[in-house]
């Protein structure tokens, strides 16, 4: 059977209803650039007892893509989990079946499931929100406990360089091509003296012909 089969048997045979906090997305927005990569954590807040869950993402896939999913510390920690990255459709814009077992007692928030990892492939704005039907997280006892969910806001643009940057670059170039221009002013001056007698008058005339 498959694995996210057995894991949604597991659910549907927990008894009772228990109660959480929330799962939310951080950083709630920001701003990234084209090609940049990134990474988002899905992260709980006070939950007195927490032994598995289970999440999917949607996005916008002219936005971003989906590079990876890494189990966070909250049960990585534990060294007694089972941790499923789900599967990644950027085609569809999704991350979906992303879950995590402890094989023990539960743990308590707050904490990092997961870290996501993106990458801004065209302009625009997106919301990294989760799948409703696909969310649920169990206490140790097996009960579903419930929760608020709140998305995140990706806004990536074309990249520019800003104009202050541009005359930062522009300064030490020009400064190198000033330093090469009075290296060949002297080394013709000492050419000159090299050939022919002169004076220092004569060697100011020539470094300003330079």
């Amino acid at each position: 059977m498959n694995k996210s089969l057995i894991f949604f048997s597991t659910l549907l045979l927990s008894g009772g209803c228990g109660f959480a906090d929330s799962i939310f997305i951080t950083p709630a927005s920001t701003n990234v650039f084209a090609g940049q990569t990134f990474t988002v954590d899905i992260n709980v807040d006070s939950i007195p007892d927490l032994a598995d869950y289970q999440f999917s993402l949607t996005y916008n896939p002219n936005v971003l893509a989906a590079l990876s999913v890494t189990e966070g510390a909250l049960f990585a920690d534990t060294n007694s989990s089972f941790f499923d990255p789900g599967t990644i459709d950027n085609n569809a814009g999704t991350v979906k079946l992303v879950f995590d077992v402890l094989f023990g007692s539960g743990v308590t928030g707050p904490g990092t499931l997961a870290t996501v990892q993106f990458e801004a492939i065209g302009a625009g704005t997106t919301s990294l929100a989760f799948v409703p039907s696909d969310l649920i997280l169990q206490d140790s006892e097996g009960n579903v406990l419930s929760v608020t969910a709140d998305s995140s806001v990706i806004t990536s643009s074309v990249s520019t360089v800003p104009e202050s940057a541009t005359t930062v670059l522009i300064a030490p170039a020009l400064g190198l091509v000033l330093i090469g221009a009075r290296r060949r002013r002297l080394e013709g001056a000492i050419a000159y003296r090299d050939n022919a007698s002169f004076t220092l008058h004569e060697l100011s005339d020539v470094l300003a012909d330079g």
